[in-house]
């Protein structure tokens, strides 16, 4: 898999704010979602936890004291986010209850828009 470019999506400060759904086509994934990555990081319903074999990235102690149950997941990175943890399975995480991170939810329908 390529590292993703500025025509793929919204990263990095590049153009410094949020951008309407569907302003990247060639980032759009194979199953048709658009803004999988770039523009805000997207909450998931998952608790902040380690995966087996848990190694901490950039360095050991980065994530470990936030595996407590009380903080959740966000995938995808936000229109700030360098390109090092610009990838689907970088995992981020927050308490539900913080508002001041560039995060939002995906809204998904099986029907037909």
């Amino acid at each position: 898999m390529e590292p993703p470019t500025p025509t793929h999506c919204n990263y990095d400060h590049q153009p410094g704010h949020t951008t309407p759904v569907q302003t990247y086509p060639q980032g759009q994934s194979y199953y048709g979602c658009d803004d999988c990555l770039g523009n805000v990081w997207e909450w998931t319903a998952t608790d902040f936890a380690p995966y087996p074999n848990f190694v901490g990235y950039p360095y050991p102690g980065y994530s470990a004291a936030y595996f407590d149950g009380q903080h959740r997941v966000l995938r995808g990175g936000s229109w700030a986010t360098r390109p090092w943890a610009l990838r689907n399975s970088f995992r981020n995480w927050y308490h539900p209850g913080v508002r001041q991170i560039l995060a939002g939810f995906r809204c998904a329908s099986s029907q037909p828009v």
